[in-house]
């Protein structure tokens, strides 16, 4: 079991329930694999969870920070210690209601890079435990701002005291905090009464699988999705059986050392976030993964490029 496996999260379950179903399902059917999520939705919302199958789990970092986008509903004119419907609700001041324009055009004006405080009810390590515990037990703490930059936002609806938008956003983005940051713009707060994740780390909600399927149906352990298909964002090179043999071992051969420079040096400007890491896929010719390498510049002197990730363990033993 290798690949990863896209679900449409039903409300009521936490991250860590799916994950340990899913791999209680697994169990049932006769698999032993590790199973980890690439990024947790809360409780209360739905939609898109990616996990990771066994030494997929790796790869985790790599798709965690990437992309999402989500459909999220609004309630103006109250507010919650956590933003959503997990707490008790409190009347905010009152104001006179933002026009339709005045709410578009706020939601124009949060396009681009901001700083954030990630809310309390959050799944953030504080003192080594996490903040919601904190928070419920009435502890007494902050978070410190994080950056984080909005791609698009989009109003699909708005008739006081509701509204509704379409976001496209960085990894680690509150959305219940972009709700109550757009309402604080308009004098009032508000909390988030409905939450869909639409998109995330270039996967679409369209591509999962129900959770009645998963529960109902063995077909998707045959049809996990990729390693390639999953970094998609990372420069590739497709190496022969001796070069994956060498990488298994730990080396990078003088070939594949070559194969990489050219590779990055015609490759390496379409990437975004990779570019800065300078990070390249080596798969086989059947798109297996042999794994992940990076370079690095160190006192004004190129190093060679090193493995950062070596997946090509858990290729078959008598694949070589």
């Amino acid at each position: 079991m290798f690949g990863f496996l896209l679900i449409d999260k039903p409300a009521g379950l936490g991250s860590g329930q799916i994950v340990l179903q899913v791999a209680k399902r697994l169990r049932d059917m006769g698999f032993e694999a590790p199973v980890g999520h690439c990024g947790t939705l809360d409780p209360l919302a739905t939609g898109l969870m990616v996990l990771a199958i066994g030494p997929a789990t790796r790869l985790t970092p790599w798709l965690q920070s990437g992309n999402k986008r989500y459909e999220a509903r609004f309630q103006l004119g109250v507010t919650s210690e956590s933003l959503d419907l997990e707490t008790p609700l409190v009347e905010a001041d009152p104001v006179p209601h933002p026009l339709l324009e005045t709410v578009r055009a706020t939601c124009a004006n949060f396009v681009g890079r901001r700083s954030q405080i990630p809310p309390k009810y959050s799944a953030i390590h504080v003192q080594g435990k996490r903040a919601y515990e904190l928070a419920r037990d009435g502890r007494q703490f902050e978070l410190p701002p994080r950056e984080i930059h909005i791609h698009r936002l989009d109003l699909l609806e708005y008739a006081w005291p509701s509204f509704k938008i379409d976001v496209l956003c960085s990894g680690g983005t509150y959305i219940r905090t972009l709700g109550d940051d757009l309402a604080r713009e308009w004098g009032t707060r508000a909390v988030m009464t409905d939450l869909r994740r639409t998109a995330a780390s270039g996967y679409e909600l369209q591509q999962a699988w129900s959770w009645s399927e998963i529960n109902l149906t063995d077909t998707w352990t045959n049809q996990l999705l990729s390693v390639a298909s999953a970094l998609h964002d990372l420069p590739r090179v497709t190496v022969d059986l001796e070069i994956a043999r060498r990488f298994r071992n730990g080396l990078v051969s003088q070939t594949l050392d070559s194969q990489l420079e050219e590779t990055w040096r015609v490759h390496g400007h379409e990437v975004g976030s990779a570019k800065s890491s300078k990070e390249i896929l080596v798969l086989l010719p059947d798109q297996r993964p042999v794994g992940i390498v990076y370079h690095r510049s160190k006192a004004g002197c190129e190093d060679a490029w090193r493995i950062k990730l070596n997946l090509a363990q858990w290729l078959e033993p008598d694949f070589f």
